[in-house]
């Protein structure tokens, strides 16, 4: 055993070499390509980039995602940590690289801790602040066109001739919309974005398993209503979720489907959406982990606590100093 360890041990390096001569380089951005780490200085090495900078490399499918035409719809479809908005920071920045004067991309999303977060992605790309309008769903107002001797600021007048926004009384012309969250989009928030959609090209990204209301949005509507010019693409490698958190999950879809063929009382029959089902079925996890424990707790109180060992552990995992957090759980004390 000895003598065959110290065979392999002497073949590694070119066992490595044949291996990366045989297989394809892959192109992440237009001048970044994957390269392989060879010792254990160099990953160290590498490991210590913040987090935020990992975020902004794409893999082969999102690079997909990313080339569509800022002419052309698309949403995109995806489980937690399969990069929906790694994707839509990209698409912003080569749809900016691209704009005319007086032109401006918009961004819109109803959670403000998504603003900064977003925001911080676009800065690191390098991209032009002054195109890109972030804006919380619920101050999007929409005017038929500009009322004469009106001074408008943060207003939309939707139009034959398309979009426009003002700012300062200054208008500038959309030329793609881009959407986060949109299974939360619901009511009046929904007409007004439907609204934008009809007469803008638009990017929108969706998660149905971290959806806040239920039902959530049932993207396949606008799917069939946008049939001849929209382009769906489903993300389905996960870097949040270990494999055995992404199984557990899987077997929550199942049982779902269980329990409702066979609940008698309409308001104990849970549903998932056609696209739901096909995303998580296919959800695939980059990282290999334990399986979900679950806990109990004495009480709110222990909970607490536990919930803030956490947070303080994570930030020196990351060496990280987020604002200070105040976890509150609304489990009942069990």
């Amino acid at each position: 055993m000895d003598r065959l360890l110290a065979i392999a041990e002497a073949k590694k390096n070119e066992l490595l070499t044949e291996i990366m001569e045989s297989v394809p380089r892959r192109t992440l951005l237009p001048q970044e390509t994957i390269s392989a780490i060879e010792g254990d200085d160099a990953l160290s090495l590498a490991l210590q980039y913040p987090l935020d900078l990992w975020r902004v490399f794409l893999h082969p499918l999102q690079w997909e995602t990313v080339r569509v035409s800022f002419a052309t719809s698309c949403f995109l479809m995806g489980g937690p940590g399969t990069g929906k908005s790694v994707c839509i920071v990209h698409r912003i920045k080569r749809i900016v690289e691209a704009l005319n004067e007086n032109e401006i991309v918009v961004l819109t999303t109803f959670r403000e801790q998504l603003f900064d977060y977003i925001e911080g992605m676009l800065v690191k790309l390098d991209v032009d602040m002054q195109r890109v309008v972030i804006t919380d769903v619920n101050q999007i107002r929409l005017l038929d066109q500009k009322p004469e001797g009106v001074r408008l600021d943060g207003f939309f007048t939707v139009s034959e001739a398309g979009v426009h926004y003002y700012a300062k009384d200054k208008e500038f012309k959309v030329r793609h919309l881009l959407i986060d969250e949109f299974q939360d989009y619901a009511g009046g928030r929904l007409n007004a974005v439907g609204r934008l959609m009809q007469c803008v090209p638009f990017t929108a990204a969706l998660d149905y398993t971290q959806a806040i209301y239920k039902p959530a949005t049932d993207v396949s509507t606008y799917i069939k209503t946008f049939a001849n010019t929209v382009k769906v693409f489903r993300l389905d490698y996960c870097y949040r979720l270990n494999h055995q958190v992404v199984q557990r999950l899987k077997s929550v879809v199942a049982t779902i489907r269980v329990i409702s063929l066979h609940a008698s009382n309409e308001g104990f029959r849970l549903s998932l959406y056609k696209e739901e089902e096909e995303l998580i079925a296919s959800l695939r996890a980059g990282i290999y982990g334990q399986p979900p424990k679950i806990c109990r707790f004495a009480d709110q109180f222990e909970l607490e606590e536990i919930l803030l060992s956490q947070i303080e552990r994570m930030k020196n995992f990351y060496h990280e100093s987020p604002p200070e957090a105040h976890p509150s759980p609304t489990f009942p004390d069990r």
